[in-house]
């Protein structure tokens, strides 16, 4: 892989002394760019206002697209969510369009 590509697809964050791999692109394709822009604040535990508020989006928007979101992994609950996110890795998983706007996680 060209060494350019490698700095695209990934980035080392120190977070606590403790280096954390963000991977740019996701490793499920069942996703739209926007449930993906959610879900990523939604794992981070961030309410649907929060959210919302962060994205420019109404709360009733967030919270139907959280509810499709849950539909598509078969789950009710936040809990599942990060649960389903977890094995399958989206938590390492940041939308680049977040990056663009410098959207701060971590610190």
């Amino acid at each position: 892989m060209p060494k350019h590509l490698i700095s695209i697809r990934y980035m080392i964050i120190f977070n606590n002394g403790k280096p954390t791999v963000i991977t740019l692109t996701p490793p499920v394709d069942i996703f739209t760019p926007r449930e993906l822009e959610i879900i990523s604040f939604a794992i981070r535990r961030l309410s649907a206002k929060e959210i919302a508020d962060r994205l420019c989006l109404s709360y009733r928007t967030v919270q139907n697209r959280l509810n499709g979101i849950y539909t598509k992994v078969q789950t009710t609950s936040l809990n599942g969510l990060i649960e389903y996110c977890r094995t399958v890795g989206l938590n390492d998983y940041m939308p680049r369009s977040l990056l663009k706007q410098k959207v701060d996680f971590f610190w």
